[in-house]
């Protein structure tokens, strides 16, 4: 599995395209178009207390690895809870293995249950500056839990963290009371191959940019209008059954030329591939996969059954399928991404 939530904040239009990528928002979570790093958009928390925002679920982990830019503007009047990391069943705050924001220090922490304290960061972050948090945990006899604070090390912990409530299923960020906060480069891995695993924790800080298509390289899908396939998904925010591709036979495939890199990274981490999908009927259960092409050699990204709703399915290439190495800026810009019907 790898990868199992991303988010730059740079594909939306509005508030209300959060629920595109993000199970449910609450009032008090905004998208604001320059709020985020580089005055890009970013994830703005508001003043009411304990609103949430949650991830799409599904995971399962027993441990995770996440990292963020967080910026806070001042210590909270009392310690915060900002984000859990929940079952599929959510319990209680009191009950979750989560992250606080220290009110006295500035710090971040992580519990598990209100008395438990796993590791607590020496730094303080509510100076109204981005830092990005990176920190690797789980449930399970003997799990190491680390933090990382703008790529310093902060805490080591081994300890066995109970396994009543079951595995990590979701995220959740909460706002903080009295105290707004602006969320960026949200990334959530699991110790699953391929890269990045827990033996590539930790990260350091990651910029994640969204490429869109730009061209037809070979089509088989249907056109809901129109004359190109690509046109119909390149949609800064999708417009569902607006305009859109389909297909129900099995081994067709739909591929693109897609925008080249406008960054110059010195590494890249992997590229996750973004279908906005639903299966429409009626001929019953319909698969798919995402798919990558990099020069003769393509590689299929595991199948998934396509949901009756839309939702946003997430799929990671952590290396270039024509080099079998991590990829270059050259590699990506030539390579070719889409949809196949398994």
């Amino acid at each position: 599995m790898a990868v199992l939530f991303v988010d730059g904040f740079d594909s939306y239009q509005a508030t209300n395209d959060l629920e595109t990528k993000w199970a449910s928002a609450d009032s008090s979570w905004a998208w604001i178009h320059d709020q985020g790093r580089k005055n890009r958009g970013g994830l703005v928390g508001g003043t009411a207390d304990g609103e949430l925002i949650t991830s799409p679920g599904g995971w399962n982990a027993p441990i995770i690895a996440m990292g963020f830019y967080l910026r806070v503007m001042s210590r909270p009047a009392i310690t915060q809870e900002l984000l859990f990391l929940q079952p599929a069943t959510p319990v209680i705050p009191a009950d979750a293995l989560r992250m606080d924001v220290v009110n006295i220090t500035g710090s971040v922490r992580l519990l598990y249950t209100a008395a438990d304290l796993v590791l607590e960061g020496g730094v303080d972050i509510c100076d109204n500056q981005f830092h990005w948090i990176e920190f690797r945990t789980g449930l399970g006899t003997g799990v190491t839990h680390e933090l990382y604070i703008d790529n310093l090390p902060q805490a080591v912990v081994t300890a066995d963290m109970p396994t009543a409530y079951g595995n990590i299923d979701h995220i959740q960020f909460s706002t903080m009371g009295n105290v707004i906060t602006i969320i960026d480069d949200v990334v959530v891995f699991d110790d699953v191959a391929p890269n990045p695993v827990m033996l590539s924790f930790p990260l350091g800080p990651r910029e994640i940019t969204t490429l869109r298509p730009i061209g037809d390289a070979a089509v088989q899908f249907a056109r809901s209008v129109g004359t190109t396939n690509f046109s119909l998904v390149d949609d800064v925010v999708s417009d569902d059954d607006g305009t859109f591709v389909e297909d129900g036979t099995s081994g067709h495939q739909d591929l693109y030329h897609f925008e080249d890199l406008s960054i110059a990274p010195g590494a890249i981490t992997c590229v996750v591939v973004n279908s906005r999908v639903k299966n429409g009927g009626p001929v019953g259960s319909v698969a798919f996969s995402s798919i990558c092409k990099s020069g003769a050699a393509q590689t299929n990204a595991p199948s998934v059954v396509t949901p009756t709703n839309y939702q946003t399915i997430q799929q990671s290439f952590a290396l270039d399928p024509q080099t079998s190495a991590p990829w270059s800026v050259t590699g990506l810009n030539a390579s070719q991404f889409g949809i196949k019907v398994t």
